[in-house]
């Protein structure tokens, strides 16, 4: 169930971000261990499932 909210969270979030004319990248795939001190979370209580990140590209 948390991976089925998860997904619908960050699918609500990008579109937001596109009608606000921000990009967006879901990131999976990482180490848990070290998002969560990253974060700052304790994994004990709670699991990093994915991270989002959001912005504007800068043109050089």
């Amino acid at each position: 169930m948390a991976l089925m909210e998860a997904g619908s969270m960050y699918q609500n979030a990008g579109l937001v971000a596109d009608q606000i004319g921000l990009r967006n990248r879901v990131w999976a795939g990482f180490t848990d261990s070290y998002v969560a001190k990253t974060m700052n979370v304790d994994q004990r209580t709670a699991a990093p499932l994915i991270v989002q990140f959001f912005g504007d590209v800068i043109d050089d």
